[in-house]
């Protein structure tokens, strides 16, 4: 029953209703509105137009709730996204200094190849001509020394020579000079080169060349270095054995690899002796010794 105070009585009368029907707007227990339908005819509206009004009231009701929860989620979505993009911007921004300050460092380091380097080379080229002078007059225990002093100045050498080329790496300043060459001579020179690393007679270094390989061109350093690289870590996880370096054709490519019987890789490492300054785990680190440079350079 609709109660009609004075001022909406005098509308109703002027608009000559004569029937009325509401039904709330409600969605989940919350009423958010009325609809109503009216009519000039007495007694218009019987049960069933009161239960159709409802229905239709309870879809807009629905309706209604989902527009504004579109709306709301439109207005959290764009917030998101303004949000997002200034993460974005900051983000942005502060890898763009840590590559410049990468960059900065990988110039400094490959700047430095020559301040580095010369007097290591000074150190090792001295120590060697005074072993070489010396031999019969120093005592044994002093030429021993002297020897200790070469190693290590050398071993220390290769280790600045590692980092210095994984800095110019990473600078953009490795210098690529390719030229034609055979490949049967440098792989020769790799292998007398590891030669000495060799400490015991247990291992075998073997060649296996595919017969009749056209010359490479290529940069004949860079390649040497790679086989170095190999062929040094193979000797050095390998205490017994043979290694094994071979080349042959695939697929209209030279294929150059090498192999050994030494301990081996987990499947699961493979990609992990690639980091930089990373092996297979810290235990083979201190037992070892080395960067873990060599793979990261070869790659």
């Amino acid at each position: 029953m609709l109660l009609w105070r004075p001022p909406i009585l005098k509308i109703v009368q002027e608009a000559g209703i004569r029937s009325v029907v509401g039904v709330p707007l409600k969605a989940r227990g919350v009423i958010t509105g009325i609809l109503y339908v009216t009519s000039q005819t007495p007694q218009k509206f019987r049960v069933e137009d009161r239960q159709l009004l409802s229905a239709l009231a309870n879809q807009a009701a629905i309706a209604i709730e989902n527009a504004k929860l579109y709306e709301q989620v439109k207005r959290h979505a764009e917030e998101l996204e303004v949000k997002v993009k200034e993460r974005t911007q900051e983000l942005e921004e502060v890898n763009r200094k840590l590559e410049q300050a990468s960059r900065h460092k990988s110039e400094f380091l490959a700047n430095m190849s020559h301040e580095l380097r010369t007097p290591m080379n000074s150190i090792i080229g001295f120590t060697r001509l005074v072993m070489r002078r010396s031999k019969d007059i120093l005592p044994e225990k002093q030429y021993e020394n002297l020897h200790k002093i070469l190693i290590s100045a050398e071993h220390l050498l290769s280790l600045i020579n590692d980092i210095l080329d994984l800095s110019k790496i990473e600078a953009g300043r490795m210098e690529i000079h390719p030229s034609q060459f055979e490949l049967d001579p440098l792989v020769d020179v790799c292998l007398r080169t590891i030669e000495p690393m060799i400490k015991s007679e247990r291992i075998r270094l073997i060649k296996e060349m595919e017969a009749n390989l056209p010359p490479l061109f290529t940069d004949q350093d860079r390649l040497k270095q790679i086989l170095i690289n190999l062929l040094s870590n193979a000797v050095k996880f390998t205490e017994a054995g043979v290694i094994t370096l071979t080349a042959h054709r695939q697929n209209g490519e030279i294929v150059i690899s090498v192999s050994d019987t030494g301990i081996g890789v987990p499947e699961d490492k493979l990609e992990l002796i690639f980091e930089e300054f990373r092996q297979v785990d810290s235990s083979t680190t201190r037992q070892y010794g080395g960067t873990g440079l060599g793979l990261s350079i070869s790659r």
